[in-house]
């Protein structure tokens, strides 16, 4: 993946506010009724969306169904994968600064 296709620090932040703002708790899609609503352990909440019918509409729901739990997790994973390699890189540059170091010495 080159640099350009990479998420940039402002594109990450801009999507956690905006799942930040959303509509709070995890959503279901519901069949039959072409809606993605928030809902509890028990009960329907409130519709978040009504994606009428259409060929897509099942594909659609689930998907941003999904999103109401995927966004938050992935950029969880992003930070800890950026974390992840800074400590490596770290690592490596101080590895670096010891073998050049020494290589001074002879």
């Amino acid at each position: 993946m080159s640099d350009s296709e990479r998420l940039t620090d402002e594109q990450l932040t801009a999507i956690a506010a905006a799942d930040e703002k959303r509509t709070p708790g995890e959503w279901v899609y519901e069949q039959g009724r072409e809606k993605v609503c928030n809902r509890t352990e028990f009960a329907t909440i409130g519709v978040v969306c009504d994606l009428g019918a259409w060929d897509q509409t099942d594909a659609d729901g689930f998907f941003i169904a999904v999103a109401s739990w995927a966004i938050p997790a992935l950029l969880r994973e992003v930070a800890a994968l950026r974390a992840e390699r800074d400590e490596a890189r770290q690592w490596a540059n101080e590895k670096r600064n010891v073998l050049h170091k020494g290589s001074d010495e002879f």
